[in-house]
């Protein structure tokens, strides 16, 4: 089984776009102040999707060459 490693760091890149993409009534992220105007608009389940999923396969290869499973 892999060690799991490239899965949280691809979590918590996600976690982390999803932090700045997002509108909610107690937060706004920088990203969706400048997609959505004035108001924002809520992009963080994009952006968290579009994070871990091109920064997972890079971290995957490292962590495959680094402890071979």
């Amino acid at each position: 089984m892999p060690i799991g490693l490239a899965a949280l760091l691809s979590f918590l890149i996600g976690f982390s776009g999803a932090v700045v993409g997002m509108y909610q009534i107690w937060y706004t992220g920088p990203i969706a102040l400048k997609v959505g105007g004035a108001y924002g608009g809520d992009i963080g389940a994009w952006l968290a999707i579009g994070f871990a999923g091109i920064v997972f396969p890079p971290l995957r290869w490292l962590e495959v060459k680094k402890f071979g499973r």
